[in-house]
């Protein structure tokens, strides 16, 4: 005996029962419109040859007064396994009180459903007790048994028909460690609520995340699903059951940063043989980091005594940052060297080239990301002797400000034939392989003072993750000097300089 049958036989059993010690005839009136008829909420399963189709789907149904002792019941738009086949509607099922308050219903009705399903037999039972409402259902079609389990609470008619997630975030338990999540949920205007996490992140962080959610009042929630790479399914059904709402949270990107602190130098006495005097030349150890302190080297070694453009200092809440220093070298090195040397640190390398002294960098490390932003800290003091050395009479206190600047720029590592692309101090303001840029200008700024700021993409330009790219990092303590323009002894402090990036992956 399969378990409709069973209950069926169960409840004639109970009305039998009841039918002993109440009366059972048509005549008998039940307070149906005052404690029976209305509109329930409640959720459906539905299982087809005993495979779930549905599972706590939410659903409410009515209950109207068919006669003094029998109701009408509507399921609107009922779905078998993902078909809409219209409303159940049953008629004329009579009530049994079994005692005070419980009124039990069942037997076999005809119900003809919306196409493919068309007319079938439904053998029905259920009981309503308090405000509560259960009912199953045995539909037979094409051979095949479809069960629907339905439970539900009376409404009295105030319950709100808001649905909405009002707040989405994560906790932590005392021994977990969220920092692996980059940005907090987020919820957009198109029902997804989306959060950032670092590009180490694993299966095993994600599944520590504990979820806190807020619900329009009265509203209730289910989620589904478990992976938030391809998205969590957060079902908000409002407090009176008419509106449903369906968000999706997901990981919208796995985020990169890569930081340079600046703590870790190398120290070389450098000294004049000219007898100029000595000097510290410090160069960063960081991976990928330069300095311009390879052509500083050489003016000390042949007498220029103001030292070199990039020393170690102090740092912000720590021991070290990068210090840059606009030097006036006119006519040092017997005459080669330019009007101004600008301090510079960056991403990349340096090679003197005493020829071409702006063919001595080699701007940019490879970079598989496409960046977001570029932020770190700052100081800054500007010179007030500017030197304009751009023209074949060197010009000085010009009475121009000088600034300075921290550049990011993202460019195409080859040209359409496969050869390597090299940006250069010609080349590295403009060029036809740039393809993002982050720009800051440093002003006057006695304290360290935070700076971030967004990639923007140039136009015509998008990223492709199918190419390769090199990150070309810049801080100058004159922004004109691949120009050969900037004030005497402008000095710029660097610390904590970090470049956001999103992993992309190629499609």
């Amino acid at each position: 005996m399969n378990k409709l049958k069973y209950l069926s036989f169960l409840f004639a059993a109970l009305v039998s029962v009841g039918c002993m010690f109440t009366s059972c005839d048509d005549d008998d009136n039940f307070p149906i419109e005052n404690q029976i008829a209305g509109e329930y909420k409640g959720t459906l399963d539905v299982s087809m040859s005993g495979q779930s189709m549905a599972m706590d789907m939410p659903q409410n149904i009515t209950v109207d007064k068919a006669s003094s002792n029998a109701i009408n019941l509507t399921l609107a738009n009922f779905n078998i396994a993902g078909m809409s086949v219209g409303d159940v509607t049953l008629t004329g099922l009579v009530l049994n009180e079994q005692n005070s308050g419980t009124y039990s219903f069942s037997g076999t009705q005809s119900l003809t459903l919306a196409d493919p399903v068309g007319t079938v037999p439904v053998e029905y039972f259920g009981v309503i007790t308090n405000g509560k409402i259960t009912i199953d259902l045995g539909i037979t079609w094409n051979d095949m048994d479809i069960a629907v389990a339905y439970q539900g609470d009376k409404l009295n008619g105030t319950e709100s028909g808001e649905a909405a997630i009002t707040a989405f975030s994560f906790k932590a338990d005392e021994d977990d460690d969220l920092s692996f999540i980059t940005s907090q949920p987020v919820i957009n205007a198109d029902n997804t609520i989306t959060f950032s996490v670092a590009d180490t992140t694993t299966t095993e962080h994600l599944q520590t995340l504990q979820p806190v959610v807020e619900v329009s009042a009265g509203a209730t929630y289910t989620a589904s699903g478990s992976d938030y790479m391809t998205g969590v399914t957060y079902t908000v059904v409002s407090e009176n059951g008419h509106n449903i709402a369906t968000y999706t949270v997901r990981i919208a990107s796995r985020i990169n940063s890569l930081k340079y602190t600046f703590d870790e130098w190398t120290e070389q006495t450098v000294s004049s043989i000219l007898g100029g005097g000595s000097f510290t030349r410090y160069e960063p150890v960081e991976e990928g980091l330069a300095s311009c302190n390879a052509g500083g080297s050489l003016l000390v070694t042949f007498g220029y005594g103001g030292g070199f453009p990039v020393v170690k200092d102090s740092g912000y809440e720590s021991e070290a940052c990068a210090k840059m220093i606009t030097l006036n070298t006119i006519g040092a090195g017997f005459g080669m060297a330019p009007a101004i040397t600008t301090g510079s640190v960056f991403t990349g390398t340096f090679e003197v080239d005493a020829n071409d002294q702006l063919n001595s960098t080699s701007f940019g490390i490879a970079y598989d990301k496409k960046p977001i932003s570029m932020k770190g800290v700052y100081k800054y003091q500007a010179g007030t002797n500017y030197i304009d050395g751009s023209g074949d009479n060197v010009l000085t206190n010009t009475g121009d400000a000088d600034q300075g600047s921290i550049i990011g720029v993202l460019y195409e590592a080859t040209d359409a034939e496969g050869n390597e692309v090299i940006l250069n101090g010609h080349n590295i303001g403009s060029s036809e392989y740039h393809v993002a840029v982050a720009t800051f200008y440093c002003s006057d700024q006695a304290e360290w003072t935070e700076f971030n700021v967004n990639f923007e993409m140039l136009e015509g330009k998008t990223y492709d993750p199918s190419k390769t790219y090199k990150l070309a990092l810049v801080c100058s303590s004159s922004k004109d000097g691949n120009l050969f323009k900037g004030a005497e002894n402008s000095t710029l402090w660097v610390d904590n300089l970090e470049v956001i990036g999103e992993v992309v992956s190629a499609k």
